[in-house]
Order: structure tokens, then C-alpha cells, then sequence
């Protein structure tokens, strides 16, 4: 980003008190210019949210039986194969889901997605 700035300060004859005074436009900044700007590779954090999306829709749209059944396919995916939870959280979040008022698979889901990224 800094090479980008010092090629805009060249090209237009500015100098650093200007810069400092705002005189840098967005008129300055072309297309090329953007396009050097490096962009951030995903983190880790955006690929685990991308696995738990993927996961919780697979398991939501080819799960027939109810929402306990779900939550059987979310044991098996979130604890035995990711290792993400243990299956003591797993059965303490599970019954927070069934005390909870509304559809069991919803409510576990929900759960589980936010004891996997708390706010």
C-alpha cells in the first residue's frame, strides 16, 4: 500500500505535507492502482465458517426424521470427524436446544454455531 501512495505522490507532484493536509484525491487512485493492492487470503477463521455452513446445510437437506436425528448426523460431524466440541458440550448444548422453545434442529444448530464462534 505504501509503494501505491509514494507512486500517486510522484506522479501528481505532491508532497508529504499535502498528503498530511489531505490534498490526495480519489481521482488520484486508477484501476492499475487498485489493482496492486494486496488482498488478505481467507483466514482460518472464514474457511471454519464456510466448513459450518456447508455442514449444517448438508445435514439440514438430506436428513429425513425429525430434528433428533439431525442432531445425531451434528455428533457425528461436529465431534467424531471435525473434533471441534467434546461430546460432553455436545450433550450440554443439546439440551439447552431441547429446553428451548421452537424446532429442536434449528435451535441445536444455532447453539452449536455459537459455541463454535461466540460473539
Amino acid at each position: 500500500m505504501k509503494t501505491i501512495v509514494s507512486t500517486i505522490i510522484k506522479k501528481n507532484n505532491y508532497n508529504k505535507r499535502d498528503l498530511n493536509r489531505g490534498v490526495l484525491k480519489s481521482s488520484d487512485l486508477n484501476s492499475e492502482d487498485v489493482s496492486k493492492i494486496p488482498v488478505k487470503k481467507k483466514d482460518k477463521k472464514t474457511k471454519v465458517l464456510i466448513q459450518l455452513f456447508f455442514s449444517t446445510l448438508y445435514i439440514s437437506t438430506f436428513t429425513f426424521g425429525g430434528g433428533f436425528v439431525i442432531i445425531t448426523f451434528m455428533k457425528q460431524k461436529f465431534v467424531d470427524k471435525l473434533h471441534w466440541i467434546d461430546e460432553q458440550e455436545m450433550l450440554d448444548l443439546t439440551a439447552l436446544a431441547q429446553s428451548s422453545p421452537g424446532a429442536i434442529a434449528v435451535n441445536a444448530a444455532i447453539y452449536h454455531s455459537f459455541a463454535f464462534f461466540p460473539i
